[in-house]
């Protein structure tokens, strides 16, 4: 019986995952061919998630002296430290959200990223009145950095409801 939910669990992420880079690639293909794709790993402090996170930059841009605007979407997997304790588990995160560009700074290109986050915990976890209720929605939204020097690429932005900072390093392809 225990191995039947065990599947369940993972039949369900699996679906996320495949949701998500299938809505990616739709968002991508809408809106133009992606141009210097980049792929970061990211982690989350507050339950020590890890994920990874893609970026795409659309073509074309309406001044020459900004680069251009962007996409991104990304999947992390958490399951320990605060929320380990608060008794949650299985923190699932998707991110998806565009990016805005800033002028270029010392051979830079940079962004300002807002995004929008879906949540998941897994059935098992307990509801426990004396955290914050906010922790237990499954959407909130986030707002953030992003740099590329040369083929290096940092990431970092907040969840501003859950105060949950995710830092991100990558190379673009």
């Amino acid at each position: 019986m225990r191995e039947r939910k065990k599947v369940k669990v993972m039949a369900r992420r699996m679906i996320l995952l495949g949701a998500l880079i299938i809505a990616q690639s739709f968002s991508v293909q809408l809106f133009s061919y992606p141009k210097e794709p980049s792929v970061s790993f990211v982690i989350q402090p507050s339950d020590w998630g890890v994920g990874i996170r893609t970026d795409y930059l659309v073509r074309g841009s309406r001044d020459p002296g900004y680069g251009s605007m962007g996409f991104y979407g990304s999947l992390s997997y958490g399951s320990w430290s605060l929320y380990k304790q608060a008794g949650l588990k299985d923190h699932i995160k998707v991110t998806t959200g565009v990016m805005l560009p800033l002028r270029p700074y010392r051979n830079s290109l940079q962004w300002i990223t807002a995004g929008v986050n879906y949540h998941y915990f897994s059935p098992g976890s307990v509801r426990d009145i004396w955290i914050s209720q906010i922790i237990y929605e499954h959407l909130s939204f986030e707002l953030g950095h992003t740099v590329r020097i040369g083929r290096v690429h940092i990431s970092y932005s907040l969840d501003i409801r859950r105060w949950e900072p995710c830092f991100g390093v990558g190379f673009v392809f």
